[in-house]
């Protein structure tokens, strides 16, 4: 939804400073006092002479190379265990790929070209490693350098004067994807060459969705591009101030996508400018970026949210960043400077736990009351009944004990309700996720889970819906999609053109749709050949198809029906797209039909657009 004409002034809301721990440094360059030197959002370092760490920082880089500790042996050290100057070894190797040098560089030896690169990534993204360490990687700077490596935040900048002259920019078609007017790899879709903004009523066009009193998508560009370049000078010197590189094409994005959206939750007091310190303290990363930009409608006067636009919801709010965040972490990731001496991001898994399926043992979980009070997390590695209470409130196998489906079914439902766990803590449940999580198993209906006014939903559910060809579902639901001004990608490759899945996963992973929990449903991997793979709420067809015929399922989404399964690979046939419409009582495919089109049917999928799972 988009809102840049919604009067508001944005605000942080108020924050309480944290603490600082006592601290001391080395007392000489081979003996240390004090007590462990703790520092907020830094590598912690225990200062002891007689800790690996303190030893490889009291030294010069010695004439042998040493082997290097792996990059797990690091996440778990709690900051006694680094990579630095003098070292080799696979785990150097990755470090480089992850900090994206060329491949002529990515030697697996940790020289000077490698410490000042990692200098460089933490002078970017604000971290302070304590002193004498900068350089050096410990779990605080790995976490955020893979959380950046994964969404192409670092590997070189970018020159934003020159991006700012050119629609077709990184920048631009980041912003434009987050927009839903050009696709990920940068082709405009139907919405950029016109479309009626759902927030305020009028006529948008352009990689920006701006009016500008345009003849042309093209001009209303040049005219949003123009107003970026105003904006410049600020940005920069705003970043700067805050100790961040402003040339980050990820920092750079989420600010002028931010503008976009809203100016004064861009420029205004306690925007996105004035919140860049603290951005910088917790690192660049798209989830503190998701922060930020919701901080950003707190009206300082009064400390409340201000977004009329999302009725002042905070979930919705906060739903709509993170989906506009990841699609500019999907352009700037795929196509960011750099990124071709590495490998493609891939999606962040639960963080890695001492406790692993399979090669440990399983760990007591704490009871669904500690956790709701507080006094404990469910995380992978565990195992008991609290676990099997999570995974029947998922919707996943209950088998008591708490590993990879689980640790990703936890983290899909997070992304849907707009959840943002702390670094780290994606994938796991704490007291807030599992309040959600208890809401969202206790309410009732479908329908109650949806907004059912979304704007979205109402045009796909009282809209006027075409029909078409025999087995053209594919084509008739996308081609009614463009003929509503609903942004959309079509899932066809030359060998399958009519390809329900590959739309489902596109929709997914690009446009930011997500799969309705329905009571019943189970986690599912779905792979597109083509297009990727994706976490989704699958459902037996005979159980959709009882609350369809209820009127328990929302109007307006998108309906995935497979006679094969999800894995089937001998072309379309038995695979259906449509729109729902009656709650479930008719499901438009090519033309309108029963709720269920083949009496075999194995599954179903539901999708809804961003923001609106409640």
């Amino acid at each position: 939804m988009k809102i840049n004409d919604a009067p508001r002034t944005p605000t942080l809301r108020p924050q309480t400073p944290e603490a600082p721990a006592p601290t001391a440094p080395p007392a000489s360059p081979t003996t240390a006092t004090g007590s462990p030197q703790q520092v907020r959002n830094t590598d912690a370092f225990v200062a002891a002479s007689t800790t690996p760490a303190a030893r490889l920082l009291a030294a010069a880089p010695p004439a042998q190379w040493t082997p290097a500790p792996t990059l797990d042996n690091v996440r778990r050290g709690g900051g006694q265990v680094l990579l630095g100057p003098g070292m080799e070894g696979e785990s150097v190797r990755d470090l480089q790929r992850l900090l994206g040098l060329p491949a002529a560089e990515q030697d697996g030896k940790f020289g000077e070209a490698t410490r000042a690169a990692v200098r460089t990534f933490q002078q970017s993204t604000g971290l302070k490693p304590p002193p004498g360490q900068d350089g050096y990687v410990g779990p605080t700077t790995l976490q955020v350098l893979e959380k950046a490596a994964a969404s192409g935040a670092v590997g070189g900048g970018v020159d934003l004067n020159a991006q700012l002259r050119s629609p077709d920019s990184l920048i631009s078609r980041a912003i434009g994807h987050a927009e839903g007017n050009r696709a990920l790899d940068g082709s405009p879709t139907q919405a950029y060459y016109g479309h009626t903004d759902p927030g305020n009523g009028v006529h948008n066009q352009g990689t920006f969705s701006y009016q500008h009193g345009a003849s042309s998508p093209q001009e209303a560009d040049q005219k949003q591009l123009a107003r970026f370049r105003e904006q410049l000078p600020s940005f920069e010197s705003a970043a700067r101030a805050a100790g961040l590189d402003p040339s980050n094409p990820l920092l750079a994005a989420a600010y002028f996508d931010t503008f976009t959206q809203a100016p004064l939750a861009a420029n205004g007091p306690g925007g996105f400018l004035d919140q860049l310190p603290e951005l910088a303290r917790k690192g660049v990363t798209p989830e503190n970026i998701v922060e930020v930009r919701v901080q950003s409608y707190y009206d300082p006067a009064t400390g409340q949210l201000d977004a009329p636009g999302f009725g002042n919801d905070v979930d919705r709010l906060r739903a709509d960043q993170l989906r506009r965040t990841e699609a500019l972490a999907a352009v700037v990731s795929r196509e960011a400077p750099g990124n071709t001496s590495r490998p493609p991001p891939t999606t962040q898994g639960p963080a890695p736990t001492p406790a692993t399926p399979g090669t440990t043992q399983w760990k007591p979980a704490p009871s669904l009351t500690d956790v709701a009070n507080g006094q404990g997390v469910l995380r992978q590695g565990m195992q008991g009944e609290s676990v099997a209470e999570l995974q029947r409130m998922l919707g996943v196998e209950a088998d008591g004990k708490f590993g990879q489906q689980t640790a990703e079914a936890v983290s899909n439902f997070q992304r849907t309700r707009g959840l943002v766990p702390p670094p780290g803590m994606e994938g796991q449940v704490g007291a807030t996720t599992l309040a959600t999580l208890k809401k969202a198993a206790t309410a009732g209906p479908v329908t109650g889970n949806v907004n059912p006014n979304h704007p979205i939903l109402q045009r796909l559910a009282t809209g006027p819906l075409s029909n078409g060809a025999t087995s053209s579902c594919v084509a008739t639901t996308l081609e009614n999609m463009d003929a509503l001004g609903v942004p959309n990608f079509p899932g066809g490759t030359a060998a399958d053109p009519n390809n329900p899945r590959g739309a489902m996963v596109r929709m997914m992973r690009e446009a930011g749709w997500v799969s309705v929990p329905l009571p019943g449903s189970r986690q599912e991997t779905i792979h597109s050949p083509a297009f990727g793979t994706v976490q989704a709420h699958v459902i037996p067809a005979d159980a959709y198809e009882r609350m369809a015929q209820a009127g328990q399922i929302p109007s307006g989404a998108l309906i995935f029906q497979t006679r094969h399964g999800w894995d089937y690979n001998d072309g379309p046939y038995g695979n259906d797209m449509g729109i729902v419409r009656d709650g479930g009582r008719v499901t438009h495919n090519y033309e309108p039909m029963p709720p269920i089109i083949y009496g075999d049917a194995k599954d179903v999928v539901l999708l809804v657009p961003p923001g609106a799972l409640q």
